[in-house]
């Protein structure tokens, strides 16, 4: 399962973590993607954390975390389970320094979805 959230038009032609997309943010963009792995993944430390997050914090977002390093943006990978299902939320901001504005918006935008 994969799963493209934004606040902005998404391309027809993206990859899994986003690109396609993150080159045509503005400054005010939010990119979630939702990515299922393996149940087997389930057991893992990674995944141990339940439940998908929607708390994040300003702090959890780094230019480090991104898949594609592009100037000015910073995003954060958050690894989860829900029953025997494994998950990541990739999350790119279009402005790292807009972070405090944009991250509330992400975690309203991650209280909406739930994993049946």
């Amino acid at each position: 399962m994969l799963l493209h959230l934004a606040n902005f038009v998404l391309p027809t032609d993206r990859g899994d973590y986003g690109s396609g997309a993150v080159e045509i943010m503005d400054r005010g963009g939010i990119l979630i993607v939702l990515m299922e792995f393996d149940r087997s993944s389930t057991g893992t430390a990674l995944f141990a954390a339940g439940g998908i997050p929607h708390d994040l914090d300003v702090a959890d977002f780094s230019g480090d975390s991104l898949q594609r390093r592009l100037p000015g943006q910073a995003g954060t990978q958050q690894f989860f389970h829900v029953g025997d299902r494994a998950f990541v939320v990739y999350v790119v901001l279009g402005s790292g320094r807009a972070a405090g504005l944009l991250v509330p918006e992400v975690n309203r935008m991650l209280d909406l979805l739930s994993i049946l």
